[in-house]
């Protein structure tokens, strides 16, 4: 698995600092293997070579599950149980999103021409659903004046939460 320079050193540091952990894989630099199917190991007392050293900038992590502790057997599997769990809740939870179009045209509030005043975006709506796909259904079915808007073009953007904010421009 391919990471980047930064975590490479961050994870050689705390390997270095903390002996007695043992971390299933083993941290490799491209640069210095000397054949295509060669690698060699970094070893965690050389995260400051690596650190100073521009020239090692390509790292991958690659699997070395021996001697396995109680510990490490202990964060693997709360690792995938964290995984399974968490995208079994983001499936199961109602998510918020907003769906706009960028068709259409706009006048300003006190305006007297004929040619739309403003470029902007329009808001067609709201829709909730476990997946983006399920808050747009939601959405069509709740919204039947879609079908005779003439719009085509539709954006949706999950919202983080309900809480709405309310601004002046002449304040």
């Amino acid at each position: 698995m391919k990471i980047e320079r930064d975590l490479a050193i961050q994870i050689l540091k705390y390997r270095d600092h903390h002996k007695d952990f043992y971390f299933p894989f083993m941290v490799i630099c491209v640069e210095c293997s000397k054949e295509e199917d060669d690698f060699t190991e970094i070893e965690p007392s050389e995260w400051k070579l690596i650190e100073n050293d521009n020239m090692y900038q390509t790292f991958e992590l690659r699997e070395n599950l021996q001697n396995l502790y109680k510990e490490t057997v202990e964060l693997m599997a709360q690792g995938f149980l964290e995984k399974t769990i968490n995208s079994e809740k983001a499936r199961n939870s109602i998510r918020n999103f907003i769906f706009y179009t960028t068709e259409g045209h706009t006048f300003q509030s006190n305006s007297k021409a004929d040619i739309p005043d403003v470029e902007n975006c329009q808001v067609l709506g709201w829709g909730k659903g476990g997946t983006i796909e399920d808050a747009f259904k939601n959405f069509k079915k709740e919204s039947l004046w879609l079908d005779a808007s003439g719009f085509n073009e539709v954006i949706g953007v999950e919202l983080k939460n309900d809480k709405t904010y309310f601004f002046n421009l002449k304040n």
